[in-house]
């Protein structure tokens, strides 16, 4: 299978369940934060102890799955003060989600290759106007909504 095909996040969401059994034992004992989307999953917790036991037990549970973490590209492991990129956002425990600095990239990726095949200018603000609806879609007041679409529009101007 396709690293990043349509099928990954799919197959990884299944394939994952034995995970999430693994954690909500650790979750109901107050130990740890944990939440999966498809095939991207957080950790927190409140101590390195605590957090290097979860780790462990992730690591059991994906060989037993035969399965791998990737080690470089999107894996983090470390103290959350700086904050960290999961699902496209920024997340800070000090500020509210902001868009990373990844997905801002990728929209101007797609941005100026639209704009080199010569779409119109109501096509450009379309693209706009939807990634800001992903962006605020479903997080009702966690993300900050300063400036509204004319905010990323001059942005990327």
């Amino acid at each position: 299978m396709i690293a990043g095909g349509c099928l990954s996040p799919l197959l990884g969401a299944v394939m994952l369940t034995p995970l999430d059994k693994t954690m909500e034992a650790k979750i109901r004992k107050g130990h740890l934060w944990y939440i999966r989307y498809m095939d991207d999953f957080v950790v927190l917790a409140k101590t390195r102890h605590q957090f290097r036991k979860a780790i462990k037990q992730v690591h059991a549970v994906m060989r037993q799955l035969k399965l791998t973490l990737h080690k470089e590209q999107k894996c983090f492991i470390g103290k959350t003060e700086s904050g960290f990129d999961f699902l496209g956002y920024q997340v800070n425990p000090r500020q509210q989600l902001h868009p990373s600095a990844e997905s801002i990239k990728r929209l101007i990726h797609r941005y100026r290759r639209l704009y080199e095949q010569g779409v119109s200018l109501e096509r450009l603000r379309q693209t706009m106007v939807r990634w800001c609806c992903w962006l605020w879609g479903g997080l009702q007041r966690r993300v900050s909504r300063e400036g509204g679409v004319e905010r990323y529009w001059m942005f990327i101007q």
